[in-house]
């Protein structure tokens, strides 16, 4: 049986196949598994888990990247939560024997995993102010805006679910909305935009490569991820 793997990001995307395909086009990744890159936000990860479910996969699995709101988390780390916590005070439980297998194969890899719970929020938390009252709130370790759904549709389904995410920002650091609003949908810069701001308030470069330094610890997690789990990410062994 076939596992249904969505990315919001061409980047996250690519920690598994070295090309990214059109959003919403199902790619076959190997035998076993099968990835959709669906774009930011729960109502784009929602119609690739349909997408998904209609070719009849057997397991969902939310993969990419978070922001954390723990300030022990850092850049590179792993999350792999028990417990997904979505709006409306619903929680989804990842699939305990699958992510167990998963923290065994990973003995060893050098790779720091974190299991605590992951929040949903449906716009991207751009402030230290809004992270510290998010954890105060949820006590959540870290925050995204696509695996609550996904694990949603997946517990309709009735199939197994999984969340494997990695830190990009810290809680402790900030995005400012100049570069926020330089990115569509799939996290892409408009440059010529994105150039005029820099030339308008030069600082926003060192905030852009802190930034790419992050996502770099980020995928590179994921990528080991994937050389540690398998071509099924240790589903159904």
């Amino acid at each position: 049986m076939k596992v249904g793997v969505i990315a919001a990001l061409p980047a996250e995307f690519r920690c598994l196949s070295r090309y990214s395909p059109e959003p919403h086009v199902p790619q076959a990744l190997n035998p076993e598994l099968t990835g959709v890159l669906c774009g930011i936000g729960a109502e784009n990860a929602a119609r690739a888990a349909q997408t998904l479910l209609r070719l009849k996969v057997g397991a969902l699995i939310s993969w990419g990247t978070a922001g954390a709101l723990a300030p022990q988390l850092h850049a590179g780390d792993l999350l792999l939560p028990d417990t997904i916590l979505a709006e409306g005070n619903l929680n989804y439980m990842a699939d305990h024997p699958w992510l167990s297998r998963i923290r065994q194969s990973l003995r060893g890899s050098g790779i720091t995993w974190h299991n605590g719970p992951l929040l949903e929020c449906r716009q991207i938390l751009a402030t230290r102010e809004q992270k510290a009252e998010c954890y105060a709130r949820s006590g959540a370790m870290a925050v995204d805006m696509e695996s609550a759904v996904i694990m949603q549709q997946a517990a309709a389904a009735k199939l197994p679910g999984l969340v494997i995410r990695s830190v990009v920002d810290e809680a402790a650091s900030a995005i400012p909305q100049a570069i926020l609003r330089r990115l569509d949908g799939m996290g892409r810069p408009d440059l010529p935009g994105l150039l005029v701001d820099l030339v308008r308030a030069p600082r926003l470069l060192g905030t852009l490569w802190q930034l790419g330094i992050a996502m770099h610890k980020a995928a590179a997690t994921l990528r080991r991820v994937a050389r540690h789990t398998g071509p099924s990410l240790r589903f159904n062994e």
